[in-house]
């Protein structure tokens, strides 16, 4: 019994998961350098090391450094280098092998005149996504940008990076490997222009996708535990899943064939991440029970509504489980894992128990 929202994890299905990732980027011989931005956990990374792995990517300096000083000494930092954290990174540079992204030619500047060695540079290149970094087709500014940087002692260009981040709003598997296709035909021309390895990496693609021949390193994350989002979209089954929040039923409301269940699990827990199913908003769906979702959060609570005699039946049980809409928000909210076979405990990095 739990008296507060608790985030179950299925090692088997985390296990299979990461096999199955791992072994397809094995047999095309592409190295395969996993984020750990979903999982922030140091018990769970090195289940990775069991399948080959040993770098992983990270998306900030905190992670970085709770990586690293657990003997991961191959690190990619995918968020862009700037000014406030040059200082830290070359400290890391000094102890690990570190790579960085970056566009900006002003930041890499200043950052050679800091670093102590040589570091390993990616060219931050958008595929379209609009977030970060020169787009993908413009290859007369990543060609200036390149030979500006060849000039510089401490940086050692290393490739090109690529998120493709607007893959989640493809709806279908179908729609992915289209998806993949027209991004495909940007990568091959920025490969065969700049003879240059390519690192990419967002788990729609890399799960709905078979075939990789044009990229060098591949850096998906999501696919460890998957999510809601990830099953809507074709990205993987249901079943697949190897996370539940689970949460403490508070009461339940009847009206007349109508109910609503209220449970200990709000904004706090889930986060606000939502998604459409079915023409309705929704913040998770029952395990078990494919019709019925969380409707509502706020600070605490959530709603879940449907028939009154199923709400009133799950109102008899203590808990609900529940598969989290975004399985990185949710692990991040709660901070820690039970392992559902054995009661274990697993680690998160920002330990908010």
């Amino acid at each position: 019994m739990i008296n507060k929202p608790t985030l179950f994890l299925d090692k088997e299905k985390t296990l299979n998961n990461i096999d199955r990732m791992a072994s397809k980027f094995l047999e095309q011989r592409i190295h395969f350098q996993p984020h750990a931005k979903t999982h922030q956990s140091r018990a769970i990374a090195n289940w990775f090391r069991d399948y080959g792995v040993n770098s992983l990517t990270v998306s900030s300096t905190e992670m970085l450094s709770y990586f690293a000083n657990d003997q991961w000494d191959n690190l990619l930092l995918a968020l862009p280098i700037h000014p406030v954290v040059f200082t830290q990174l070359n400290e890391w540079n000094n102890k690990i092998d570190l790579t960085v992204i970056s566009s900006s030619l002003e930041h890499i500047r200043t950052f050679n005149s800091v670093l102590d060695k040589p570091v390993k540079l990616l060219i931050d290149c958008d595929p379209e996504y609009g977030r970060t970094g020169i787009p993908i087709y413009d290859h007369e500014s990543i060609s200036r940008l390149i030979n500006e940087v060849k000039g510089l002692k401490n940086i050692q260009l290393s490739g090109c990076y690529l998120h493709a981040g607007h893959s989640y709003n493809c709806s279908s598997k179908e729609e992915i490997l289209m998806f993949y296709s027209s991004q495909s035909e940007h990568i091959q021309a920025l490969k065969n222009t700049f003879q240059t390895p390519i690192y990419y990496g967002d788990t729609p693609t890399c799960s709905a996708v078979n075939n990789f021949d044009n990229i060098d390193v591949a850096t998906p994350g999501n696919f460890v535990f998957y999510d809601l989002m990830q099953a809507s979209i074709g990205s993987c089954n249901v079943e697949d899943i190897s996370i539940e929040l689970a949460c403490p039923v508070i009461d339940c409301k009847s009206n007349g064939n109508q109910a609503q269940l209220i449970i200990h699990g709000g904004a706090v827990h889930f986060s606000k991440d939502s998604m459409i199913m079915k023409g309705q908003t929704i913040y998770g769906q029952l395990s078990g029970y494919p019709n019925i979702y969380v409707h509502k959060l706020s600070q605490e609570h959530g709603l879940i509504y449907g028939a009154t005699p199923l709400i009133e039946k799950l109102a008899e049980q203590t808990q609900v489980n529940i598969y989290p809409v975004h399985s990185c928000l949710t692990a991040q909210s709660i901070g820690f894992y039970i392992d559902r076979q054995n009661n274990l405990e697993y680690d998160h990095m920002s330990k908010n128990h």
